[in-house]
């Protein structure tokens, strides 16, 4: 009898035993969840982080590349403003005379306040059409000039 005693008692030993186990492991189980609850909202403070880094690489690439061609064209069009050719093209014509670089300021016809002024009336061209083939005579408001 007392075997079928100590059978009836080990199913309530295991059971106390297993509630013992439950008991000290509930607050590792708990600071483990808190932790865990921690890492998940970290988790995702870092991903939106990512994604604000990530937008702003975008666009610094971007403006990167955006500014890398405009020193291109401009190393391009300084390359073009330096070469000896453009340098002779963007000379004016003198057309085999040599420049005039300075004006005497004693000519007729030039004053100081003014500028240039009518050439006498005796030099004026006398046709009637201008360089671009338009009459320039319209009655009183002809002006030559």
């Amino acid at each position: 009898m007392h075997f079928k005693f100590l059978l009836l008692l080990n199913p309530y030993i295991i059971f106390i035993s297993a509630q013992a186990e439950v008991v000290a492991a509930y607050p590792k189980i708990r600071d483990a969840d808190a932790q865990n609850s921690l890492l998940r909202a970290e988790n995702g403070s870092m991903k939106e982080k990512l994604s604000v880094l990530s937008g702003e690489i975008m666009l610094k690439e971007a403006k990167y590349h955006e500014l890398k061609k405009e020193k291109g064209a401009l190393k391009q069009l300084s390359l073009m403003h330096l070469s000896p050719a453009f340098a002779e093209s963007s000379q004016p014509n003198h057309y085999g005379y040599p420049p005039v670089n300075n004006m005497a300021m004693d000519q007729p016809g030039f004053n100081q306040f003014v500028g240039a002024v009518a050439p006498p009336p005796m030099m004026q061209n006398q046709n009637t059409e201008n360089e671009f083939g338009f009459d320039v005579n319209f009655g009183d408001n002809y002006n030559p000039m």
